[in-house]
């Protein structure tokens, strides 16, 4: 129904009798991402005022709940796309992990034609080689569930193994820094993103999404393994650890 309302140009013409419009969809599943302890929970905190997400979905593409954002004073906010290597390769052709669930519901980021993607760089402030993605298939097993996407690289990231996070960069280039170098705040609910958004101030024609995440203050628990992939950068640096290996602290 979104592409209907979104692509269907009423003023554009006319139609002297009844339309129909149709459209189908599948919901998916759930998640529990959050650690509740026992005891009453801080009431969450958000900035003054939200921003715009400067970074959306190429296309229809969900954030879901624990994600992290970069907010800024100036309105802004920034997504931090992640994604995970599902097989060891050292060519410009990558398998990204779908999460799939055994029920098949799909929990990762979306990969899009478009999209800069770099390996995580070991600091968060970290620069690294970022190429674009020319191709992006999806790939399923043997039970004909999804469980990834084949994503062709404008050129190869070097040597690719198992388990890697990608993340998306700021431009394209040999020495580039992540497009989320500070993550300061996360989404505590899914963000389903059906529309295709505009592509800059002057393109009327798109959508824009806002929306006013939670502030980090360090009481919040998260389960690193229902989260996105997250990189070692983020897992490693000293606000996030929780004291459980199982766990973040946003």
């Amino acid at each position: 129904m979104a592409e209907i309302i979104q692509n269907g140009r009423m003023s554009t013409g006319t139609f002297a009798g009844t339309v129909l419009a149709q459209s189908s969809a599948t919901l998916g599943g759930q998640r529990h991402v959050f650690y509740l302890p026992q005891g009453p929970r801080p009431a969450p905190q958000y900035p003054a005022y939200g921003g715009i997400l400067v970074n959306p979905f190429k296309g229809h593409g969900k954030i879901y709940a624990g994600d992290l954002i970069e907010h800024t004073l100036d309105g802004k906010c920034k997504l931090l796309k992640s994604y995970e290597v599902a097989a060891t390769t050292a060519t410009a052709e990558v398998k990204i992990s779908s999460g799939a669930c055994e029920q098949g519901e799909i929990f990762r980021h979306i990969p899009f034609v478009g999209d800069v993607l770099m390996v995580a760089p070991e600091t968060l402030d970290g620069t690294g080689k970022a190429v674009a993605v020319t191709a992006v298939v999806k790939t399923f097993d043997s039970k004909g569930k999804q469980d990834g996407w084949k994503v062709t690289l404008s050129d190869a990231l070097g040597s690719l193994n198992k388990g890697d996070v990608l993340v998306e960069a700021s431009q394209a280039g040999s020495a580039v820094k992540a497009m989320v170098t500070n993550p300061n705040c996360y989404v505590e609910v899914d963000y389903d993103c059906p529309f295709v958004p505009s592509t800059g101030d002057e393109d009327f024609d798109g959508a824009r999404y806002m929306l006013t995440p939670n502030m980090m203050r360090g009481v919040e628990l998260a389960y690193i393994d229902r989260m996105q992939p997250l990189p070692d950068s983020i897992k490693k640096a000293d606000k996030f650890k929780s004291g459980y290996a199982e766990l973040i602290r946003l």
